[in-house]
């Protein structure tokens, strides 16, 4: 096991403790592909965010010293149901052997913690780290296997002289080359043609979804470094939605919601995305993908693209932004238009996001320990957060009823408006819980006096502390105003009904079919385990689908509709039963089997040739149908 400690070569592709990024590695790794050397350190090789000294001392024995090292991230992102957790995610390139362990310390601890004092000690979010020796790039690129632009089924490269860096932050002009077997290659300074045939290759390894594929070379020889779908806007007519994989995104969403009692926040939402739009100089906003099916909402961004957004945002709201005039504003608008009051506090809500990381990476001269007492110091309001601040009043009132006329807001939410049963009731528990006691205030104004006595924190440091503390209660203010302001919205705010997806650039509203398409795809997707696969003979024009399995081994059996059916084989007799199916598995069968011919005629999402489905599979069981890689997940 080495402690958690993986080459890419041995990597379990199937682990849920690596991440979307140490996944790709291995698996381009182990299908034989010209990787640079690496491992990932996966989540249970720490403990309490540290290593073991066997691991360190592993860890060791796989370095060069004559080398050097990136270290990145490798997240996996989990949903919370009530709360917002982001990722602050680092890479660090060229790191020498003696720092690698600090950088790895550095990269897996720079996940998103919320404030201490919200978060009760929940670890709801957690990266892997992957070490990867550093390639003397002559030339860097990318190339995609689909052309991302316009959809065509054409190979397309850029690359640049030296680091990948340059090209990806269009520092670097970029040489463009469609690659084809006429192309003239006398001015292309590395084999063209081998690139391709390594397109044309991962693009079978990864069940023929269209790929981007970052490369470099050095002396000569190409290098893949890293492989993921394609973020495209066409294929054939129909726009595609691609976030990445599941495993590496930033999930969000309260429990239960009702796109009414969001719609505020998400009108306000769409004007800010604009706002920022069309500032030049202002941070812009990853593509964002917002989904409301069966009484949930899931926001939901590339984990990595939400965690370099919010720090940017940090900066520029520290830089640019008057805390005291910015809630100023925010209060005189509150009473008088709620979208435009939520508009006043997004820059907050992301610059939030992205304090604490920002602020720990300034701090990092300073142990763990000493970071995290640090910013909980500063990131607890110096008043009591509301829901404290009604526990006292409760108990000094002694009067659950008059507490729920006071403020029958209380359960109030996203989800809608509660009665004021549900108020007395709320407070009638926790009187009941408080048992006539408070507990004290922790004094913060001393402990940061004893933390600033002690340690030697520079202005800007504190300046951006006392920032932090700020933005920390402007948030908990918000709270308390989103709830008890529930009950003005009369009609939905917004245009958003099922699903909003925002590009980059301009927002698009989804039907109810695109959007629970993409629940599944996304949301669905997270909480199954257990993998099959086999080879997609008809998508039916979806790319997940859940449902309820029956095995089947003899087509007179009855089977009721809109269930998933899985076979060993079919006939025609089976046509039948396919009719009334809500997706078909078969243990055994091609493209050209009887299966698929049928599914394709019916548009009936299809697997075929599992090897071992109705074996593993039971009555009743339910799965997720991936149908862009063949995977059967329980």
């Amino acid at each position: 096991m080495n402690n958690g400690i993986y080459k890419f070569i041995d990597v379990d592709i199937n682990s849920k403790k690596i991440g979307g990024k140490a996944r790709n590695l291995a698996i381009l790794t182990q299908n034989e592909f010209p990787v640079p050397n690496g491992f990932v350190i996966s989540t249970e090789a720490f403990t309490n965010n540290k290593l073991s000294e066997e691991s360190i001392n592993y860890i060791g024995s796989l370095l060069d010293k004559d080398s050097t090292y990136a270290v990145r991230s490798s997240a996996m992102v989990e949903d919370a149901a009530n709360e917002s957790w982001a990722g602050q995610f680092e890479s660090y390139l060229n790191v020498k052997p003696t720092e690698i362990i600090d950088k790895i310390y550095e990269c897996h601890n720079s996940k998103k913690d919320r404030a201490v004092s919200y978060a009760n000690g929940e670890d709801v979010f957690d990266i892997a780290v992957v070490v990867q020796e550093m390639i003397n790039a002559e030339y860097a690129g990318v190339v995609f296997s689909k052309n991302p632009v316009n959809g065509e089924d054409e190979i397309i490269t850029e690359y640049v002289k030296g680091l990948g860096e340059d090209l990806v932050s269009g520092k670097k002009d970029p040489v463009q080359v469609i690659i084809s077997d006429d192309l003239e290659k006398d001015n292309i300074p590395f084999d063209i043609m081998i690139l391709k045939e390594y397109v044309n290759k991962i693009v079978k390894v990864y069940n023929n979804i269209p790929q981007d594929i970052e490369y470099a070379v050095s002396d000569g020889k190409i290098y893949i470094l890293q492989s993921r779908p394609i973020t495209t806007n066409k294929e054939k007519d129909e726009e595609v939605i691609e976030l990445g994989s599941p495993e590496d995104l930033f999930y969000w969403g309260p429990s239960k919601a009702e796109s009414i009692y969001m719609s505020d926040f998400f009108a306000g939402m769409k004007e800010f995305f604009d706002m920022l739009n069309k500032n030049e100089d202002m941070p812009k906003p990853p593509v964002t993908l917002c989904l409301f099916s069966n009484h949930q909402m899931v926001w939901l961004n590339n984990a990595e693209d939400f965690g370099n957004f919010v720090k940017e945002m940090f900066l520029y709201y520290e830089k640019n932004i008057d805390i005291d005039e910015d809630i100023n504003k925010w209060n005189e608008l509150k009473n008088k238009d709620l979208v435009k009051a939520f508009n006043q506090t997004e820059f907050a809500e992301f610059a939030l996001y992205g304090a604490e990381g920002e602020i720990f990476n300034r701090l990092s001269r300073f142990e763990d320990k000493v970071k995290r007492d640090i910013l909980t110091a500063f990131a607890t309001p110096e008043d009591e957060t509301f829901l404290n601040r009604l526990d006292r009043e409760l108990v000094e009132k002694n009067n659950y009823k008059e507490m729920a006329k006071l403020y029958p807001w209380i359960c109030d939410g996203y989800g809608g408006v509660k009665g004021i049963n549900e108020a007395e009731k709320y407070f009638e528990e926790r009187l009941e819980l408080l048992n006539g006691k408070i507990s004290e205030k922790i004094n913060y104004i001393e402990k940061r006096e004893e933390l600033l006595s002690k340690y030697d924190l520079t202005s800007e440091e504190l300046k951006s502390l006392e920032l932090l503390q700020k933005l920390v209660k402007y948030m908990d203010d918000r709270k308390a105003w989103m709830m008890s302001s529930r009950r003005d919205i009369k009609n939905n705010l917004s245009n958003i009904e099922n699903g909003w997806y925002y590009d980059g650039k301009t927002s698009k509203y989804l039907s109810s079919e695109e959007t629970d398409k993409l629940f599944d795809r996304y949301v669905m997707f997270q909480s199954a385990t257990g993998v099959l696969k086999g080879m997609v003979a008809s998508s039916g024009n979806y790319h997940f689908v859940s449902g309820e399995v029956v095995v089947i081994d003899d087509s007179t059996k009855q089977v009721g509709e809109d269930k998933i059916l899985v076979c060993p084989m079919t006939s025609p007799s089976y046509v039948p039963l396919m009719r009334k199916a809500k997706a078909i598995v078969t243990d055994h069968g091609g493209a050209m089997s009887h299966a698929a011919i049928v599914a394709r005629e019916f548009g009936l999402p299809a697997i075929v040739g599992t090897k071992t489905a109705t074996k593993v599979l039971k009555t009743g069981d339910k799965v997720m149908l991936n149908l862009l890689t063949g995977e059967i997940i329980k």
